[in-house]
């Protein structure tokens, strides 16, 4: 399912004083000598301290293989590699304790989410099978051919690379906090997510994780409008007690061991306080976040811990697209790239796409359904409780090559930003997709219907404002439009 990949890096430096002569720990250096053999000369590095009784053994992950927009969304620098320090006693390099471990990346130290996860995934896993892994692994041709990989030490790291590699691509798949497998109607999404557990809840509020509130306020506005309009939408809306998913676990900013907002009691009216407490503040949201946070407090003590739910919830990447790379056919400024695939369903549409190729197509809901489309992923709703315009074509996802089509399926309804400097009012929001166009995909005229979920993938997404209108005439099979599409994506999977 993933490609290939070799481990590389760049050296990482240390602070204080070191010595990498390796002749005095022959086991070592037969160890460094195997590790690099099996990847390359720069898959790990050493740094053994003069003073204290440690070594530092640097692990180096390339993760070139993820998609520049999916190493975007994870906040991770792909052209970088991932470090993994394991520190070991020197004196009991092999039977002494199990090393610590630290993630990072050598300019993303601090701050690094991802590496939270990872250390936390890594640290369980060589708690539980460091004194426990030896050769058996191996199969005998291979402790035959390499002699050296009798040396207990280059198991162990053997392990924990050839472990992290296959984690990584698959990091979004589980609770950041307890690991265990995410349960999802239409499977994973793209951005890593705490589940549902109270435990990993409170856990997860310590881990700092949520805190990047500001910085999605400072440099994403109109998407943290965005946002906060789609959560309101869905709480004012008749179907909120099905089309509200999933209910808020917030803690209690007064209270850490309790939930202010728990799915299992839920209060849409006290909610819906704290939401209208959010966007009652246009009027100081120029200045510093730190005032933005302190008039939110004034107003209600949940106001603010309800914004970080709502920007850290959301496991989609959706990102304001600057005008170079908007479609201009579109008319609207409003343009934003989403993707809520995550790397194992991209590479399952990269598969199918080889086989029976793809085009584009519009897919049109009304704002109060994009709270949960963003967290849930776009399901096929035919025959369920979520169906709102019916099924008439039968049972799958509804699409369009033709914009006006989409366009009516969209609603209309009235939604102000609150952190942009001009309030806005929005009316439509529609999405252009990219679809698998095999057999399975039917067409009745301009209404297409795929029932296969893995076979439609978002790329845009188009808010329109009040007055606005969409070129009704626009056709995604259109040669002139296809190029103009292709164009804007550019090196980004269509």
């Amino acid at each position: 399912m993933y490609p290939e990949w070799t481990l590389m890096a760049k050296p990482v430096s240390l602070q204080g004083h070191y010595a990498t002569d390796l002749s005095r720990h022959p086991q070592l250096d037969i160890d460094v000598g195997a590790v690099r053999d099996i990847y390359s000369e720069s898959a790990i590095s050493v740094r053994e301290y003069e003073t204290i009784d440690d070594v530092d053994i640097d692990l180096h992950i390339n993760i070139s293989f993820l998609d520049e927009e999916v190493a975007s969304a994870w906040k991770v620098t792909r052209t970088e590699p991932i470090i993994l320090r394991l520190r070991f006693s020197l004196s009991q390099y092999l039977d002494g304790p199990e090393p610590t471990v630290e993630v990072f990346q050598p300019n993303c130290k601090d701050g690094f989410c991802l590496g939270v996860q990872l250390k936390r995934i890594l640290s369980m896993f060589i708690s539980n099978q460091w004194k426990h892994l030896s050769n058996e692994f191996l199969n005998a041709q291979q402790r035959k051919r390499h002699s050296w990989f009798k040396a207990g030490g280059t198991i162990k790291k053997f392990r924990v690379m050839k472990y992290s590699e296959q984690r990584i691509p698959t990091l979004n798949d589980y609770c950041v906090v307890c690991d265990e497998q995410h349960v999802f109607q239409n499977g994973s999404m793209l951005k890593p997510a705490v589940c549902t557990r109270e435990l990993c809840v409170f856990s997860f509020n310590t881990l700092g994780v949520m805190s990047g509130a500001a910085e999605d306020v400072a440099t994403g506005a109109e998407v943290v409008d965005l946002l906060v309009a789609m959560c309101h939408a869905a709480l004012e809306s008749a179907r909120k007690s099905i089309i509200f998913d999933p209910y808020p676990s917030v803690v209690d900013p007064h209270d850490p061991k309790s939930l202010a907002f728990n799915p299992k009691k839920r209060s849409y009216e006290r909610l819906q306080r704290a939401l209208d407490s959010i966007t009652s503040i246009r009027e100081i949201t120029q200045g510093p976040y730190v005032e933005i946070k302190k008039q939110m407090d004034k107003l209600d003590p949940l106001a603010h811990p309800l914004l970080q739910w709502i920007i850290s919830s959301n496991r989609s990447h959706i990102v304001k697209l600057p005008s170079s790379r908007q479609l201009k056919f579109m008319h609207t400024s409003h343009q934003f790239l989403l993707l809520s695939s995550p790397p194992a369903k991209e590479a399952r549409f990269r598969t199918a796409r080889k086989l029976h190729g793809s085009t584009f197509a519009f897919h049109g809901s009304h704002i109060e359904n994009w709270h949960s489309i963003l967290r849930n992923g776009l399901v096929n709703a035919s025959y369920t409780k979520l169906q709102l315009h019916g099924a008439a074509y039968g049972k799958g996802i509804y699409l369009s090559p033709i914009s006006s089509i989409s366009f009516g399926y969209s609603g209309k309804s009235f939604w102000s930003f609150f952190l942009c400097t001009i309030p806005l009012k929005l009316t439509h929001f529609m999405f252009l997709s990219t679809v698998i166009t095999s057999k399975d995909l039917q067409k009745h005229g301009n209404i297409w219907v795929c029932p296969i979920s893995d076979h439609v993938c978002t790329r845009f997404f188009f808010v329109y404002e009040d007055g606005q209108v969409g070129d009704a005439n626009i056709n995604t099979q259109d040669v002139r439009i296809q190029k103009e599409i292709l164009r804007v994506i550019g090196g980004q999977s269509t």
